[in-house]
C-alpha cells in the first residue's frame, strides 16, 4: 500500500477494499466445515483436555509416593473415581465419534480410505478430517504435508550460505505429533516403510530424517487415496 499516514475505520475499509481487488484472482473462497465436522471438532477437543487431565491426576499419584506415601494414599483415594469417570467419558466420546462417521456417508467413506493406510489410526484420521475440511482445504498432497511440517525447506545463499533442509516451524503442531506417532508404528509394522527405513540408515541417513520422510510418504498415501476414491492396497511382491 506503500507509505500511509493517518488512521481511521473508514481509510482501513478502503485499504482492505483495494487490497482485496488487487488480489481478486488468487482468492479462495472460504468453505465452512459441515455441522458434523464441527461436532466431531469439538469432540476432539474435549477428548484432548480429559487425557491431559487424566495423566496430570495419575503423575501427580506417582510423584506423591516418593514423597509422601502417606499423602499418596489419601490422593490416590480421593482421585479414584474421577479418573474412572474420565475413562468412562472418554470411551462414551470414542462411540460418539464412531457414530458420526457411520452417520455421514462422505465421512464414512473417508474415513475408511485415510484409516486403510498402513500405521494410520483412528484419532489421527479424524484430526485430518477437521482440519482439511473433509480434505477440500489442501488440493495438493505437498500442500498438506507443508501444513503438517513434514516437508523440509531449502537455506541457502549465494555460496556461503549453505544450511542443511529443514521443515519449518509453521505448522500443525498438533498433526504433525499423530503423523509421528504413524511414521513409528509404519517403520514397525509395514514391511515395505521397515525396509525402507533400515535401508535409509544404512546408507548413513540420520534417524529423524527417515522418520520425517516416512511422515512424508504417509500423507502422500493418503492423498493418493483420496484422490483415486478407495481404499490402500499393499504391493505384492514380485
Amino acid at each position: 500500500m506503500g507509505l500511509q499516514r493517518g488512521k481511521n475505520d473508514k481509510i482501513h475499509a478502503e485499504r482492505i477494499a483495494i487490497y482485496a481487488m488487487k488480489n481478486q484472482q488468487e482468492a479462495i473462497i472460504y468453505q465452512a466445515p459441515s455441522r458434523t465436522v464441527e461436532k466431531i471438532r469439538n469432540l476432539m477437543s474435549l477428548r484432548e483436555k480429559l487425557i491431559l487431565t487424566k495423566a496430570s491426576l495419575i503423575r501427580n499419584s506417582k510423584e506423591m509416593k516418593s514423597l509422601d506415601p502417606e499423602v499418596s494414599k489419601l490422593s490416590d483415594k480421593f482421585q479414584k473415581q474421577t479418573i474412572k469417570g474420565i475413562t468412562s467419558d472418554l470411551k462414551q466420546i470414542e462411540k460418539q465419534l464412531d457414530l458420526f462417521i457411520k452417520e455421514d456417508e462422505n465421512l464414512s467413506k473417508i474415513y475408511s480410505q485415510a484409516i486403510s493406510v498402513p500405521g494410520v489410526g483412528e484419532v489421527t484420521t479424524l484430526y485430518l478430517i477437521c482440519f482439511t475440511n473433509e480434505f477440500t482445504t489442501y488440493s495438493m498432497p505437498r500442500q498438506l504435508a507443508c501444513y503438517a511440517g513434514v516437508v523440509p525447506f531449502e537455506h541457502t545463499s549465494g555460496k556461503s550460505i549453505r544450511l542443511r533442509p529443514k521443515v519449518h516451524h509453521m505448522a500443525n503442531k498438533k498433526l504433525k505429533k499423530q503423523l509421528h506417532m504413524c511414521a513409528l508404528s509404519a517403520v514397525n509394522h509395514d514391511p515395505e516403510m521397515k525396509e525402507y527405513f533400515k535401508r535409509k540408515v544404512q546408507e548413513g541417513k540420520n534417524k529423524m530424517l527417515v522418520i520425517n520422510n516416512v511422515r512424508n510418504k504417509i500423507v502422500h498415501r493418503i492423498c493418493a487415496c483420496i484422490r483415486d476414491n478407495k481404499t490402500f492396497e499393499v504391493r505384492k511382491s514380485a
